[in-house]
Formats: structure tokens, C-alpha cells, sequence
């Protein structure tokens, strides 16, 4: 199954020592959430149905800072709009649109059984936009961040540099992971904060 690419390097990082937090944080990813998101083909359906909907999207841009209401409703497909409903707006609906779906409920209980080893988990389309998260983001598209940058098009997971995370409130790395058709299509990224400090 393609779904998801352990390659070797990702097993050798897996067996780091616990005092290295990010040989841990991809030792807990390689044995815990990429076997789970191998048997989630309601995720892989979905992000399908996603990048289909949002291919004529226009590219992601910064214009969104200076937009009044009237200038995000004259980019209604666009991921400098989907932004600025997120992080202007803060609009409830498309918000819990992408929270409140069943697909996110399994990765809230998925995240609720580590036991606090994971404070965060969503999941980005083909170019970095959310589709399903467990909770709240401080924004919306992740294409231009190395969690996103680092993985897409790829099969290799990528931990980041150990740091805070002022959304959740507390210390931890970046799992991101490249998420693959069984067509061998990049469909989009696991990202998953994990807290070193609750993996046992």
C-alpha cells in the first residue's frame, strides 16, 4: 500500500534515543499514526474529493492581509480566500466544516487514546490547504511552511525543531507526513504535534 511510504531511513530514525526528540517524535509517528492512517480510506477519499474541488483554485498569496469584505468576495475561489474566512473572519461554518466531520471525529479519538502524546493533527490537500483537523489552527494554509514544503510530492516524513506551539500551549515537534494515493498520487500532508515528554 502506498497510502502512506515507511522507507528505511524512517525505521532507522525510529530507533533514536528517547534523548533525542525528534528520533522519538518519528519513532512514535512510524509506529502509531502511520499504521493508523494506513487503514483510513475514508481520509484518502476525501482528500481526493478535495483537490478535485480546489483544482481551479488560485494559488495562495498574501493579498488576503489588506482585503476588505468586498475584495475576499471578489476571490471567492481562492486560497488567499479560504485564509482570510479563516483567520479575518474566524467563520464558524467553514470552520467546523472542517472539525466536525466524522473523518475528523476518528482523528480526535485517535488523538484523545495517546493519552496527551499528540496535542495536534490535521491534515492538508495536494498544496497545503486544511481539510480535516482535530481542533483550531492559527491559520489555514500550510504550503508555505516547511512542515507542508518539506514532505509534498514525497515519501519521507519530516520532524521539525522542537518548539512551542502557542495554539495548543505546549512544547513539542512537528510529524509531518506525505500522504499518498494507492495510485501513487500525492494527496496531501499529516502533520502531528507530538509531545515528547508524554510518549512512553
Amino acid at each position: 500500500m502506498t497510502f502512506v511510504a515507511i522507507t528505511a531511513a524512517m525505521l532507522t530514525t525510529s530507533m533514536g534515543v528517547a534523548a533525542d526528540p525528534q528520533a522519538t517524535a518519528s519513532g512514535y509517528a512510524t509506529a502509531q499514526v502511520i499504521p493508523f492512517m494506513q487503514d483510513f480510506p475514508d481520509l484518502r477519499r476525501e482528500l481526493a474529493k478535495q483537490n478535485s474541488a480546489r483544482e481551479g483554485w488560485d494559488e495562495y498569496t498574501e493579498d488576503w492581509k489588506g482585503w476588505s469584505p468586498e475584495d475576499a468576495a471578489s476571490h471567492p475561489n481562492s486560497y488567499a480566500h479560504a485564509e482570510y474566512v479563516w483567520s479575518v473572519q474566524k467563520d464558524k461554518s467553514f470552520r467546523s466544516a472542517h472539525m466536525s466531520s466524522p473523518i475528523a471525529d476518528k482523528l480526535r479519538a485517535f488523538q484523545d487514546s495517546s493519552h496527551g502524546a499528540i496535542a495536534e493533527f490535521f491534515i492538508t490537500d495536494a498544496r497545503g490547504g486544511n481539510v480535516v483537523q482535530t481542533q483550531p489552527t492559527s491559520d489555514w494554509f500550510q504550503g508555505d511552511e516547511a512542515k507542508f514544503k518539506k514532505v509534498a510530492n514525497k515519501k519521507d516524513l519530516f520532524c521539525g525543531e522542537p518548539q512551542r506551539d502557542d495554539t495548543v500551549g505546549t512544547t513539542g515537534v512537528h510529524v509531518s507526513i506525505p500522504i499518498w494515493s494507492e495510485e501513487d498520487t500525492f494527496l496531501g500532508v499529516a502533520v502531528v504535534l507530538i509531545v515528547v515528554d508524554e510518549v512512553n
